[in-house]
């Protein structure tokens, strides 16, 4: 992950480190979420990003048409 905050010329940024990581289920949407709080090495800027996982959801929806 490359940060936002400290943007180099030619567009590149420099590369960040994880600070932390959660996960979070969401039964409505059988999604599953992983939150990481990062921090970059060059500004010490913190941020966060989330990201989800479709692969989950799918996994989700064949444990229940089986049952």
């Amino acid at each position: 992950m490359f940060c936002p905050y400290c943007r180099l010329p030619n567009g590149k940024s420099y590369k960040t480190r994880v600070l932390e990581t959660r996960s979070y289920w969401e039964p409505n949407n059988y999604r599953f979420y992983i939150e990481r709080r990062r921090e970059c090495k060059k500004c010490e800027e913190r941020f966060t990003t989330i990201e989800n996982s479709p692969k989950a959801k799918r996994e989700e929806a064949r444990t229940q048409e089986s049952t």
